[in-house]
Parts: structure tokens; C-alpha cells; sequence
């Protein structure tokens, strides 16, 4: 599971020029990075009427990929607006998963990127604001209810990325997954997490989808073989 933070903020804060050159600098750091930005348009997809692949989408196919010599598309006929859930299933490979938007998500960290003269309150005073862990603003001291938030002038673009990659040293060191062994707790491999992440997102279960980040308890019952004496 990669580490995922959001730039949140409302329209023409400045938020996407922010994210951008953030994505630029930790990419010139050798980090790769993946991107999700939330959109309110619709019909969006860069496909042809009466094409191939729109043929299959016809027919039924709940994902249809289009693999061209510099590019790849893959179109879901069901979308999904977890950006957590799209990071596992989609971007397990990347470092970091930079998320533009979704500032009403929950289980997701933000970056509240603000701008004087806007005039809608704060997202850290709204829904899921609980999840606003820093700001980025021209003038952090007259910003309407400052907190003791770590908070960023626009232009520092290294500090911000520094920010973010002490929060994903912090993430990678905070085990994913926990094993219980007769009521003992174990964590388990990287590997194992990853694994097991990706095949709780790609299983589709509502039963165990968790919308707003909490912990779930998941009872896995094996009978293992007797070890066999010598």
C-alpha cells in the first residue's frame, strides 16, 4: 500500500499548482509518484463512439484496458470515489499517491491549500477537517482560525516535500496489517501486507470495505498439518 496524501482545498486555491510541482520535485528525488484527482465532469473518458473497446464496454466488461505503444487506458463502468481503495487496487507500485480533492474523504490525510481571498470557511472546520494535518498559505498568521498546524507558504515547495516524506517514513515504520495468534499479536512482512491489501481491494466485497479508513477485524480460520515427528 503506497503512502497517500491530499491537497484539499476549494476551487482556484491554487491547490492543483501546488500538488504539481510537489509531484515534480519528489520525482527529481527518484520517488515514483502516482497521481489521483477528483473531477465533477462527467463523460470524461477518451473514447470513440462505436469503437473496439467501447464495443466491450457495450457488451457487459467491467473494465476494459487499451494498451497503445505510449500509453495505457483502462475505463471501469463502475466508478469508485475511495481514493484509498483506488491507491491499493491501482497504485501499489508507486512511492507516493498524491490525491487532488476529495476533501470530504475519510481515512485520508490532507494538505488544506487556501488563498486569502477566498471566502469559504476552512476545510479543517468542515467534514473530515479532523483530517487536516497541515496548511499551505500565503500568510500562515492572518489566515482565519490559524491552528498550531504545521503550515507552508506556497512557494516552499521543498518544505512541503520534506513534510510528506517524513509523514511516509512515518507510515512505512506503522504496520498495515496484524496477525492474531491465539489473542497474540504478530505484525507481518511488508510483502504479506501488500498482498494481502491487494486482495481485500480486488475481492469487491462490500463486507469488508472500509469507506472511512477504520480498522477492520478480519477472522481467517486455518487448520494447520501436525508437525510430524522425527
Amino acid at each position: 500500500m503506497p503512502f497517500l496524501i491530499a491537497f484539499a482545498g476549494w476551487h482556484n486555491s491554487g491547490k492543483t499548482t501546488v500538488a504539481v510541482q510537489v509531484a515534480g520535485h519528489l520525482h527529481a528525488l527518484g520517488y515514483r509518484i502516482g497521481v489521483i484527482k477528483s473531477s465533477k465532469d462527467a463523460n470524461l473518458a477518451p473514447e470513440r463512439q462505436h469503437s473496439d473497446t467501447s464495443r466491450y464496454s457495450e457488451a457487459g466488461a467491467k473494465r476494459v484496458a487499451l494498451a497503445a505503444p505510449d500509453v495505457l487506458i483502462v475505463r471501469e463502468s463502475e466508478t469508485r470515489q475511495n481514493p484509498v481503495a483506488l491507491a491499493r487496487s491501482l497504485f501499489a507500485d508507486m512511492d507516493i499517491v498524491l490525491v487532488e480533492g476529495f476533501k470530504r474523504a475519510r481515512g485520508l490525510a490532507k494538505i488544506e491549500v487556501r488563498r486569502a481571498e477566498i471566502e469559504e470557511p476552512a476545510i479543517r472546520s468542515g467534514e473530515a477537517g479532523d483530517e487536516v494535518i497541515a496548511l499551505v498559505c500565503e500568510n500562515c498568521e492572518k489566515d482565519p482560525g490559524q491552528t498550531s498546524l504545521p503550515c507552508f507558504h506556497p512557494a516552499d515547495i521543498p518544505g512541503i516535500a520534506r513534510f510528506i516524506l517524513a509523514l511516509r517514513e512515518e507510515h512505512l515504520h506503522t504496520p498495515a496489517c496484524t496477525l492474531l495468534v491465539n489473542g497474540n499479536e504478530h505484525p507481518l512482512p511488508p510483502i504479506v501486507q501488500t498482498g494481502l491489501l491487494k486482495l481485500l481491494a480486488d475481492s469487491h466485497c462490500p463486507q469488508i470495505s472500509s469507506e472511512d479508513g477504520a480498522p477492520l477485524r478480519i477472522d481467517l480460520h486455518c487448520r494447520l498439518a501436525a508437525a510430524r515427528k522425527p
